[in-house]
């Protein structure tokens, strides 16, 4: 005898709800015995799981929770002739290049590791700690993504513990395409509760601990103490405890600010442990020792400390964290201090750090340094006492007798700029006094405007080019592989550029790709002459072929002559100029300087188009503005034929009896017809 369809489901809530389950003719709040479901400790959350996670593949929260990609595949045996129910997950086959989980590579965290087979060692987090692990499960047919929502006729429902997806009524029979292909969830990927309990014996008694506070427990231990012109920093129990410098006591080579005086007048020298009355600025506490070694470094020590005992609470300092106490705190340096791991049973030492930290030895400063009580001694003297400011050519220095120092570069007589005659100056306009000038000539799709005094402005104007569009509708068959001619339409004009050729079929956008690809299923077609499409795939008759080509116009060319005093625009770096501008080619922009007395700017083709493809999160109803962010549908002049509109991949028609009409902003139409969540609209401007 088998268990009747009333005994499992009452065995089951009540199990699940923390009752027993004693008669099938008691209720759920008849049942007095209690019950409960039993759970290992080694698959038991031992962490906070993060309120806000990442939401991009590959973000790590809090070193908890990973978000992923992983992959579906179907579990045989569980089909029917309705078709396939049960999916296992794995984690993608190259987990471990893309992840930066420190546990990646070890234990269950390996590529294509199958989630159930890890007994609990892979878990998904549900959506029972906030929405936004909620999973996302999504199917591939017809080669696009496409979501598969939560209330879908399929009826689905997804084990978080062991990666299991069941769909109750599959969407056809046998491999169907639109079957789960992938699922975006949160892996957790922290510590569990069994490898946190770890070892009920205490730790080294005997080892030389750096704690935060004395705990009387330790035989070796030594309290941390902050001296003069540091800081310690606590991050509290599980993260850091920091050790960095004082800006308000000790300088740095970024910048200080001195408030008392400061007398330097044979530069900087004496031990970096002393304060300028002689006294050490580092000074031992209770059962603490500071020595300075010879090569400038502090050992701060406490020998003398006697501790019975090992108090697992106390809040140690650690190099690493060991996850094993409670209290513990990395131990890191803050600026201007470095730190030196002598390794086990050696030192850790710190130190200054003489790139950050000023020295009374000597120190460059690389940012501004302020003195409020002025500065003393010789300024216009190095140690050796020669001076360090020298007059050059054409230059006089005179020092005051109040400090000052006056610098002067008077006019040269008889001066000349005849050196300025041969350099590689860019004029707007030819002049007949240089030798090797260049005329700024505007390219194809450039203008260049001097109107304005004192200013020359370079502008693509993007809405010169010129778009061919030619429709072909089939009167037979067509075999695939064999060229099809496409009248009235040059591919080489555009250099046979995917960026500004699209063909589509029956209002289909296409992929383009190469022969090989085309062969192999990888690409829909190739370009094989000035006007020959090869499709990978067989057209009929009365199919509809769309070819778009988007190729540049041609913008006026210059002429007339500039005023030899215009301001130096050059093509190349020139000596004898102490102003000049180099003209440099930006995005969409190339030079040619190959050219006698030019230089030739144009516009760089590829870029000129922007396609934008916006994802509805929820339904939108017929003939309402829809908003399509990012996209300026003003660029293209509200003009039918530089604006294309598809919804999941098929062309849209203009006209108020058609697909949609723009509503007359710059990113807003109406659709006529009903749109649902995760319908894909895609905006093409040219």
């Amino acid at each position: 005898m088998a268990y009747d369809a009333k005994t499992e489901r009452l065995l089951s809530l009540k199990k699940l709800s923390g009752k027993a389950h004693t008669s099938n003719d008691k209720g759920l709040s008849n049942e007095a015995l209690s019950s409960g479901v039993t759970i290992a400790a080694s698959s038991v959350f031992g962490q906070a799981i993060p309120a806000s996670p990442g939401t991009t593949l590959y973000d790590i929260t809090d070193s908890v929770v990973e978000y992923v990609r992983l992959s579906a595949s179907f579990i045989m045996g569980s089909d029917t002739t309705s078709g396939q129910h049960g999916f296992q997950l794995t984690l993608p086959d190259d987990y471990e290049s893309n992840s930066t989980n420190s546990k990646k590579g070890t234990g269950y965290f390996t590529n294509g590791a199958v989630v159930n087979a890890s007994g609990g060692g892979i878990q998904l987090v549900p959506p029972s700690f906030g929405n936004t692990y909620e999973a996302k499960l999504y199917h591939t047919a017809s080669g696009v993504e496409s979501r598969i929502p939560l209330l879908d006729a399929r009826d689905w429902n997804l084990d978080y513990f062991n990666g299991i997806v069941f769909q109750q009524d599959p969407p056809g029979t046998g491999y169907h395409p639109q079957n789960p292909t992938y699922v975006d969830a949160f892996i957790y990927i922290g510590d569990y509760v069994g490898s946190m309990l770890g070892s009920s014996s205490p730790g080294d008694l005997g080892a030389s601990y750096l704690v935060l506070t004395n705990t009387g427990s330790l035989n070796s231990e030594r309290a941390l103490v902050a001296g003069t012109g540091l800081t310690l920093i606590d991050g509290g129990a599980g993260s850091s405890a920091t050790l960095q410098i004082d800006n308000s006591v000790v300088a740095t080579i970024s910048g200080s600010v001195f408030s008392g005086t400061h007398i330097f007048e044979n530069g900087l020298t004496g031990s970096i442990t002393q304060l300028s009355d002689g006294s050490a600025f580092l000074r031992g506490g209770d059962n603490v020792e500071i020595s300075t070694g010879s090569d400038g470094s502090i050992t701060i020590a406490a020998p003398g400390l006697s501790i019975d005992g090992f108090d697992r609470e106390a809040e140690f300092l650690v190099l690493s964290a060991t996850g094993s106490m409670a209290n513990e705190r990395v131990f890191g340096t803050g600026t201007g201090i470095k730190s030196v791991d002598g390794g086990a049973g050696n030192s850790f030492s710190v130190e200054i750090d003489d790139n950050i930290v000023a020295t009374i030895s000597g120190s460059t400063f690389t940012g501004p340094v302020r003195f409020n009580q002025g500065l003393s001694g010789s300024l216009t003297r190095i140690q050796s006492g020669l001076s360090y400011l020298v007059a050059g050519s054409n230059v006089t220095i005179s020092s005051a007798s109040n400090g000052q120092v006056t610098i002067s570069a008077p006019a040269p007589v008889g001066g000349s700029d005849t050196d300025l005659r041969s350099g590689p100056f860019l004029t707007y306009e030819q002049s007949s006094i240089m030798s090797n000038e260049r005329v700024l000539t505007a390219g194809p799709g450039i203008e260049i405007s001097t109107g304005e005094a004192g200013a020359l402005t370079i502008q693509a104007d993007a809405l010169g080019l010129t778009r061919t569009k030619r429709d072909y509708i089939l009167t037979g068959t067509h075999v695939a592989l064999t060229p099809f001619q496409a009248t009235g339409v040059n591919f080489s004009e555009v250099d046979f550029s995917s960026d500004a050729i699209d063909i589509h079929v029956n209002g289909m956008l296409v992929h383009s790709g190469t022969y090989d690809q085309v062969t192999g299923s990888l690409a829909d077609y190739t370009l094989s002459g000035e006007n020959q499409i090869v499709f990978g795939f067989d057209l009929e008759q009365d199919d509809i072929i769309d070819a778009i080509v988007l190729s540049s116009g041609s913008a006026s060319q210059g002429t007339g002559f500039a005023p030899s005093a215009a301001p130096f625009l050059t093509f190349g770096s020139s000596t004898g100029l102490s102003n000049e501008r180099i003209l440099t080619a930006g995005a969409g922009v190339t030079i040619d300087t190959t050219q006698e007395n030019q230089a030739i700017i144009s516009v760089d083709q590829t870029g000129l188009r922007q396609k934008v493809a916006y994802t509805l999160t929820g339904s939108h109803p017929a003939g309402n503005q829809l908003i399509i962010p990012s996209v300026d549908f003003s660029s293209g002049s509200f003009r039918e034929d530089s604006i294309d509109i598809f919804v999941n991949g098929v062309l849209m028609t203009s006209g108020s009896n058609e697909d949609y009409t723009l509503a007359g902003g710059a990113n807003n139409l109406n659709i006529n017809f009903n749109l649902h969540a995760d319908d894909k609209v895609t905006v093409i401007i040219h």
